[in-house]
């Protein structure tokens, strides 16, 4: 029997970064967001390191982190964008 995959930790991460992006939209001024997106990516990299060295399971680790890595980089990425988006038009 292959053994169950677990993704609680992804999903944390996932979260981590949901609420990390809507604290960044709330707390920082518009022309300094970017920049924090940058670093909250780098948190969100952090984050899904811990929460799977706390499951403790080596086999997947890298593909768990990887799925961890790349949804949390995915939200951020979409957020960057809109942030783009409302700085591009309020320029206007």
């Amino acid at each position: 029997m292959t053994p169950v995959r677990r993704y609680a930790g992804a999903a944390a991460t996932w979260a981590f970064a949901l609420v990390a992006a809507i604290l960044v939209s709330v707390l920082v001024p518009l022309d300094a967001r970017l920049p924090w997106v940058a670093i909250t990516g780098g948190v969100c990299m952090i984050v899904a390191f811990a929460a799977q060295l706390i499951d403790g399971r080596s086999e997947g680790f890298i593909f768990r982190v990887g799925v961890s890595v790349i949804g949390a980089l995915g939200i951020l990425g979409f957020l960057a964008l809109i942030f783009t988006l409302v700085a591009l038009g309020s320029s206007l």
